[in-house]
């Protein structure tokens, strides 16, 4: 339904932040599903030269938690998309709760993020979700709130003299 290019096209995320590869299933105003492929050539996998090589190959949490966030803007912008941060309106993750991580995900996973919008109220947005790998949750949030804000609010003055 939406590649990542179409992706790109509706959230302001690009590599290496860009942390979905395709939406497969969409209910304007009620639900999405998304996925990401977790692969060995991740950036987060990356050494620098002379570092010791990696042991354990779990993906970081805060990345998995990012991508289900990322489908959740995906869902609430879905009728406005706003891929560029500098013009229209920004997202704005404002709070989790309930965050539970069940398991590791691992390069070779394909994770899935099923988002339900509990409660829409002008600009901003409460979703819930949870994503797996091959049907076992590996990420638990129960409220996930968002909120659309006008870039113009956080341009701030010159203050410096000329």
């Amino acid at each position: 339904m939406m590649d990542t290019a179409a992706i790109a096209a509706h959230i302001p995320h690009r590599y290496p932040m860009l942390l979905l590869d395709r939406v497969t299933a969409v209910t304007p105003g009620s639900s999405l599903v998304a996925v990401k492929a977790i692969t060995a050539t991740e950036p987060c996998y990356r050494r620098e030269p002379g570092a010791p090589p990696l042991t354990d190959f779990r993906y970081p949490a805060p990345l998995l938690l990012e991508s289900l966030a990322q489908a959740a803007v995906i869902l609430a912008t879905w009728d406005e998309p706003n891929p560029d941060v500098c013009a229209g309106r920004l997202e704005l993750g404002a709070s989790f709760r309930g965050v539970r991580f069940r398991q590791g995900v691992h390069p070779g996973d394909l994770v899935e993020h099923r988002i339900v919008l509990r409660k829409a109220l002008g600009d901003t947005s409460v979703v819930s979700g949870v994503a797996s790998v091959d049907g076992r949750p590996v990420l638990e949030v129960d409220q996930f709130v968002l909120a659309m804000r006008d870039v113009a609010s956080f341009h701030t003055p010159d203050i410096l003299p000329a």
